[in-house]
């Protein structure tokens, strides 16, 4: 009755619900909030993934005079690496814009480049990006390695490269887990319903809500939906529930 009962229920549910959440299936972003920040609020059911990437953001600043020379500076110091990457099947180059990953092109340069903290300064923050294997336990060797790679390029002319040591994780496709979000939720929903008995119903809430994530811990991600559940007497006729905006 309980395998009926779980089947019953997560078949209802992937019917109700679009898998693809609001993420398209080559959707990249990066994960930066940590379970420390959302502890309070996260439900009992909980996915926890390894990531995709790992991606290490660097600083390209030239303070050369004029702002077309200063352009030209960086333009020239992204092809180098860009070059460079070519080379290293290990590596790509990519820019984040907000939490979307996108490969760097040169098309993105502009978008890339903003004024310095200092007078007549420009800067470009773009991410080195490689991919995490499932044989490495943490992320300070392929950190090493993308840090290693900023150390062979060149500054020349008014540049500065400066590796600003801001590691973050990233996904490919994060709808692709809530199946096995929900899974999990249903899952318990069904203990739940087996432990209390024909006595007590157990009213899923909030399961429709879009897909969130976390960094979990050095190369993992956490992923969950903010549901919350009631448990009612059968002998209820009526109830009324407050759908609250808690996550």
């Amino acid at each position: 009755m309980a395998n009926l009962l779980r089947a019953f229920i997560a078949t209802t549910l992937f019917s109700l619900i679009p898998v693809g959440s609001a993420y398209a299936q080559t959707d990249e972003i990066v994960v930066t909030g940590s379970r420390i920040s959302i502890q309070d609020t996260l439900p009992g059911q909980v996915l926890i993934v390894r990531g995709d990437n790992l991606l290490l953001e660097v600083r390209i600043e030239s303070d050369a005079r004029n702002l077309s020379e200063r352009l030209a500076e960086i333009d020239k110091t992204i092809r180098t690496f860009t070059a460079a990457a070519d080379r290293d099947a290990a590596i790509t180059l990519s820019y984040v814009d907000g939490n979307a990953v996108r490969p760097l092109s040169p098309s993105l340069y502009k978008d890339a480049i903003s004024r310095g903290s200092r007078p007549d300064t420009s800067v470009a923050r773009i991410q080195l990006k490689t991919a995490i294997p499932d044989t490495v336990a943490d992320s300070f060797a392929l950190a090493t390695q993308l840090t290693r790679f900023v150390d062979k390029i060149p500054e020349t002319g008014r540049i500065t490269i400066e590796n600003t040591d801001e590691i973050v994780i990233s996904v490919v496709n994060p709808g692709q887990y809530r199946p096995a979000v929900i899974r999990k939720v249903t899952d318990e929903i069904a203990d739940i319903r087996d432990q209390l008995g024909a006595d007590y119903r157990v009213i899923l809430q909030n399961i429709d809500r879009p897909i969130r994530q976390y960094r979990a811990g050095d190369l993992t991600l956490g992923f969950y939906i903010p549901y919350s559940y009631v448990v009612i007497p059968t002998s209820l006729d009526n109830l009324d529930i407050n759908l609250s905006d808690d996550f």
